[in-house]
């Protein structure tokens, strides 16, 4: 899906999604009252727990969105709860099944957004000792929902990743590149760090560009979070520092610099437009297929649902 490969460069529309998420109708003060309480349940005792639990598990089985999503997590990482990655991935069907026509705007949009990408991975990974089994296709169908309509950005960089290694889809690195950009605008350090070492490596259908490559590291590293990934990005970053050369490392500061004054924050958010080779030689008929290629990677976004026991998902424009 990826345009900024051609001379018509265009990023996709990101949706804004609302960072808090809201209750839906019916109760909402004893809905909120029992969130508050299961909230509490890592600094409470045995007994409140038990009861915490048994109220957010009744709130959730009346529908009540915020209760699926939080007892969802609560069992992905047996938190208050005993772990369970079986209740977790039947909570997120649920979830996404029960409230699959929310829109983009949604208050519920961002939660929604989240139950594809954790439902995307138990297929992309399976669940060992279940009937949950290895499905990298499905994974591709509910992340690219996810990604095209909700403009997720973990779901962009799985998706873009499963593209570039060909896993449940043709490979594809335009698409994979498109889909990174995406993701990099939103600061999503994962995201910008893969960019950044495809850039500086170059690789099959990217063009070397080490100062970009660079600049994206750099702004990887500002943006990272958790050990993990800090470390995982420091390693990428010191690896490309080590084989750069000076005038190289100058460049990417100074872009990556630049980029940060643009955006006026003092962490940066990359532009696609800023990433895109220098020259590309791009034909009538080539500009045709790309376009076709990204048509049909939208349309079938809410077509695939059909596929993980979703059905009547609207349609990403």
């Amino acid at each position: 899906m990826s345009r900024w490969l051609t001379a018509s460069l265009a990023t996709l529309a990101v949706a804004s999604i609302v960072g808090m998420l809201s209750w839906p109708g019916g109760k909402p003060h004893l809905a909120a009252a029992e969130m508050s309480q299961a909230g509490a349940l890592a600094k409470t005792g045995k007994t409140a727990h038990q009861k915490a639990r048994r109220q957010l598990e009744s709130a959730a089985k009346r529908g009540e969105f915020d209760a699926q999503l939080k007892l969802a997590r609560m069992y992905a990482a047996g938190i208050g709860v005993e772990h369970s990655d079986v209740k977790a991935f039947e909570l997120y069907l649920k979830i996404i099944t029960e409230h699959v026509n929310v829109r983009p705007y949604d208050p519920k949009a961002q939660g929604l957004a989240q139950a594809f990408v954790a439902l995307g991975n138990y297929y992309r990974t399976g669940i060992p000792g279940s009937t949950v089994r290895p499905d990298a296709r499905q994974a591709v169908s509910v992340l690219r929902y996810a990604a095209s309509y909700f403009g997720n950005a973990e779901a962009q960089s799985n998706l873009a990743q499963m593209y570039l290694d060909g896993e449940g889809v043709q490979r594809n690195s335009r698409l994979a590149l498109n889909w990174l950009v995406n993701a990099a605008n939103k600061r999503h350090a994962k995201s910008q760090a893969i960019l950044g070492d495809l850039l500086w490596r170059g690789a099959e259908g990217v063009p070397r560009q080490p100062n970009k490559g660079l600049a994206l590291l750099e702004l990887a590293r500002q943006n990272a979070s958790g050990k993990k990934e800090i470390d995982w990005i420091e390693e990428l970053y010191a690896g490309a520092v080590a084989g750069s050369k000076l005038s190289e490392r100058q460049a990417g500061a100074k872009l990556a610099a630049s980029w940060q004054d643009r955006m006026g924050r003092p962490k940066a958010v990359t532009k696609a437009a800023d990433v895109k080779p220098k020259k590309v030689e791009s034909r009538p008929e080539q500009k045709a297929a790309e376009t076709k290629a990204v048509t049909e990677e939208k349309a079938t976004a809410a077509a695939d649902l059909s596929q993980a026991g979703v059905d009547g998902a609207p349609a990403p424009r």
